[in-house]
């Protein structure tokens, strides 16, 4: 598994920021909450999402989210998966927004 280089707080914040206008630009401001993470995901980064057993399928406990760059794929943990668990969509945007920022 690669590894992560590590971001300042106002490094990720500036990031965020870009992504956002660039989005706005597009496809119309995000002035306010909720943040369209699935659609910024999609149509503006071209990635596809989908829903996996992570711990199995990485053989590393507790791990929710992860991106394959080169395939263009973020694969959310099935147990965020809103449709299935409700309860936990605040846990699965979050970790949607965490991965797409890669």
């Amino acid at each position: 598994m690669a590894k992560v280089r590590f971001l300042k707080h106002d490094q990720i914040e500036n990031a965020t920021l870009c992504l956002l206008a660039e989005y706005g630009r597009k496809y119309g401001e995000v002035s306010e909450p909720p943040v369209p993470v699935e659609e910024i995901l999609s149509a503006h980064l071209g990635l596809t999402l989908d829903f996996d057993d992570l711990p199995t399928r990485l053989g590393t406990p507790d791990v929710l989210g992860a991106t394959w760059i080169a395939d263009k794929l973020v694969i959310i943990d099935q147990s965020l998966d809103p449709i299935e668990n409700p309860r936990k969509e605040g846990r699965y945007r979050f970790t949607l927004s965490h991965e797409k920022r890669r």
